[in-house]
């Protein structure tokens, strides 16, 4: 399964503009496949930091994500190692799915933080994050320019996103992307890089030293590349990896709708919080499982050629609030009548 991440993320780098070939490689590419390894050929794995555990994947091809608790636990990178020194740019990428979106949470910080140095120095500096309830990239080369910082795009706890930021140094330019689409952006006018002096701390999931913004939720295939990648590169590693959209009706993810697809809805009945998996086949915010995820999951049994016969619909018996309303509607029209005849 690396070996295939990683033949596609080269496939993407060698789509870059001519004039940047030079630097069209991945720098980092973390797969998270229950290691914290780095498999693009430079070696530089990471270290888990507060025994995070690994979860299910976030995107087509994966088996696995990191899973932060968003108070201690990130994935610290080797230091002094800088992903982008002297680059033309830099691409981070990530896959995520956020469990708590107040306060700043870090995605990916590169080449920044280092507290004996006032800051730090180093080319490339890099920070992926949310902030202000917003996804947000931001950047600053060297020690004496200020940083550049964009938001947009507007996280749901508990949906999945491919984020990445663009750094280029080279045009001044730097661009958000959500999902494959670019959700902001800016021309900056970037510092001129100063000597790398400083330890050029990195780290997934936490600000570049780890002490704070933890990422609370998964990460996923979180890459680092020392150029700009273009929207084309963007969009088409998002649509390489992201998953078909699911089966109206299919709660367990099978590609099929079948009586045990009914399971989680009845379990899980007028109860809030729930999955897709757990019978929330409508995805609405609330996570209740109710009568639309029922008539979803129904009508697409029976236009499959399904029946109904010798399923348990007890759970269903209370009305429909449509249904309920009528009913309310007909006893207080039947109680106006009675009134009317007593006068």
């Amino acid at each position: 399964m690396a070996i295939k991440r990683l033949a596609l993320g080269l496939a993407i780098l060698f789509t870059c503009t001519a004039g940047q070939s030079a630097w069209a490689a991945l720098t980092g590419q973390y797969l998270l496949e229950g290691t914290a390894a780095d498999t693009s050929g430079f070696g530089r794995n990471g270290t888990l930091n507060g025994a995070p555990t690994f979860g299910t994947g976030l995107y087509v091809g994966s088996t696995s994500s990191l899973q932060l608790n968003g108070t201690s636990q990130s994935m610290l990178l080797p230091a002094p190692a800088d992903f982008a020194r002297n680059a033309p740019g830099t691409t981070l990428v990530a896959w995520v799915r956020p469990d708590n979106i107040t306060g700043t949470r870090t995605i990916i910080a590169l080449n920044n933080g280092d507290t004996s140095q006032g800051g730090g120095l180093g080319a490339g500096r890099a920070v992926l994050q949310i902030a202000s309830n917003q996804f947000r990239a931001l950047g600053r080369i060297g020690d004496g320019g200020n940083s550049v910082s964009l938001l947009g795009g507007s996280p749901v706890i508990g949906n999945t996103y491919m984020v990445a930021g663009v750094f280029d140094y080279a045009a001044g330019g730097l661009r958000l992307y959500v999902n494959g689409n670019q959700v902001s952006s800016s021309s900056p006018a970037w510092a001129a890089n100063l000597p790398d002096t400083a330890n050029l701390a990195s780290h997934i999931g936490a600000n570049a030293i780890g002490t704070g913004e933890f990422w609370a939720g998964g990460i996923d295939g979180a890459r680092i590349y020392n150029t700009a990648l273009t929207a084309t590169d963007i969009l088409n590693l998002y649509v390489a990896e992201t998953p078909a959209p699911p089966v109206p009706g299919d709660t367990n993810g099978n590609g099929l709708v079948e009586a045990n697809d009914l399971t989680p809805i009845r379990d899980n009945w007028r109860m809030t919080g729930r999955t897709r998996a757990q019978g929330n086949l409508s995805g609405d915010t609330a996570g209740l499982v109710d009568f639309v995820d029922f008539r979803e999951w129904k009508t697409a049994i029976l236009a499959g050629g399904g029946s109904l016969d010798g399923i348990d619909l007890s759970f269903t018996a209370v009305p429909e609030p449509a249904a309920m309303l009528l009913v309310l509607m007909g006893a207080f029209g039947l109680c106006g009548c009675r009134a009317t005849r007593r006068r």
